[in-house]
């Protein structure tokens, strides 16, 4: 039954008009996963700051080096290559929110840790 209706539903679009939805789509998940990762390294960066850890840089610049792969998405000419674009923009994102929850989820403890403590001394 449920692959009947998806059948159905995938008849009513031509293949521009999928192709054009699939990229809409495609970019606005995409935007949305670049202010993601972008805030999580910023927030990353601001708890490394408050204990005197070494900032992010190598991860910005891998969130940048994704950014011409983002551009070129609206100008896919095929799925497929619409599907690779999305390939080589996603996977370093998702290695990026990986790596910064590792490395940035321990500091986060101690900072929040920290934070507590000194509001604990002022009362």
């Amino acid at each position: 039954m449920l692959t009947e209706w998806l059948a159905k539903a995938g008849g009513w679009f031509t293949p521009e008009q999928y192709l054009l939805w699939t990229r809409v789509e495609g970019l606005a998940w995409t935007l949305a996963d670049l202010v993601i990762v972008w805030y999580l390294l910023r927030l990353g960066n601001l708890c490394r700051a408050s204990m005197g850890r070494r900032q992010h840089r190598i991860a910005y610049a891998v969130l940048a080096m994704t950014l011409p792969f983002v551009a070129l998405l609206p100008f896919a000419q095929t799925g497929m290559a619409f599907f690779f674009l999305e390939l080589l923009v996603t996977i370093p994102h998702f290695v990026l929110i990986v790596y910064a929850l590792l490395t940035d989820a321990p500091i986060a403890a101690q900072a929040l840790h920290r934070m507590l403590a000194v509001e604990n001394r002022r009362e």
